[in-house]
């Protein structure tokens, strides 16, 4: 993927002039310029307003109807935009959390916002445009940064979101973050990282399952390990981190879970490079997603390590002859 607008510090955002998003327009834009627009656009009603998305997407309509905003038509991202509508967290305190984190941003006020009940959009762009996949990881350390509170259709792919005021609204607001770093480039995030929230506001966590787990071994059960794409030379981490949360999410944090993944990462060793134990026979080194990947299940993550190092070691254990 090519860096963010070659350096310039603009970011690619495409714009629907409504909710039927029959027609995209797309532009190079700084934050500052992106906030600005936020805060000069108005309509008499909510759905007069404009949508926007930091991503980039094709030319497919999704059905009859016309409709480009849909996942299959996502084609890279250049940012993570989220929503809270939990009316108790200010746009300002969203904004201090990512300025102490160091994270580039812009916090705007949706178009049902007023301050005694603050509703808004969290948008971080990214170091460079990133492929659909990494959607979910880079909500979630968003997510946990902002303590949990990101409603769940934030965590849909293609999920835009309408910017502007209704009426004029003088409480409508953009806050720009000037930070450090990008939000794909703060790995430390995904030590806090929190995922979706189940029905009724439950974050997804153990016991909490969301799949029956015979879906998830006839998932696991097509999906290679390596995938072929994977560079092992590298230390290629971020696909095999994303199956162990998605398995972990969708179980719950089960013991048939943990067994079924941990049976697919085994099964690594059979496409060993030379000279290197298999793919899960490095899992027990010191890298941060393997801390992370399991969200706050040190249980899994332990046995994971063990399991994996166990394996290593009697692949590469000197014969007693």
């Amino acid at each position: 993927m090519s860096e963010r607008a070659a350096g310039t510090g603009e970011l690619a955002v495409t714009f629907f002039a409504d909710h039927a998003a029959k027609a995209k327009s797309e532009r190079h834009m700084s934050l500052s310029g992106l906030a600005e627009v936020v805060e000069q656009t108005s309509a008499p009603r909510k759905d007069a307003l404009p949508w926007l998305k930091f991503a980039r997407f094709g030319t497919t309509a999704k059905d009859h109807k016309g409709c480009l905003r849909h996942d299959g038509n996502v084609v890279s991202l250049t940012g993570a935009v989220a929503d809270y509508d939990g009316e108790e967290m200010s746009p300002e305190q969203a904004a201090e959390r990512l300025d102490k984190a160091g994270i580039h941003a812009i916090v705007y006020t949706s178009p049902s916002h007023n301050d005694a009940a603050p509703r808004w959009r969290a948008c971080c762009p990214f170091s460079e445009e990133l492929p659909p996949g990494r959607h979910y990881q880079m909500v979630s350390r968003l997510n946990g940064l902002l303590g949990g509170v990101l409603a769940s259709e934030s965590f849909t792919l293609s999920q835009a979101y309408y910017y502007g005021s209704v009426g004029g609204n003088p409480a409508h607001r953009a806050i720009v973050v000037e930070g450090l770093q990008y939000l794909d480039q703060a790995n430390e995030l995904d030590k806090i990282a929190v995922g979706k929230p189940n029905g009724g506001g439950r974050k997804c966590g153990s016991n909490d399952p969301e799949a029956p787990i015979e879906d998830i071994r006839a998932a696991l059960e097509v999906i290679p390990n390596p995938l072929p794409d994977w560079d092992l030379n590298a230390g290629t981490w971020n696909e095999w981190n994303i199956i162990c949360m998605a398995v972990w999410r969708a179980s719950g944090g089960s013991e048939e879970g943990f067994a079924a993944f941990d049976l697919w990462s085994a099964n690594g060793h059979r496409s060993t490079m030379p000279g290197r134990p298999g793919f899960d026979g490095i899992i027990c080194t010191d890298h941060p997603p393997i801390r992370s990947a399991l969200g706050r299940s040190s249980t899994w993550r332990d046995r994971l390590c063990t399991n994996g190092c166990r394996r290593a070691d009697a692949r590469v254990a000197p014969s007693s002859n």
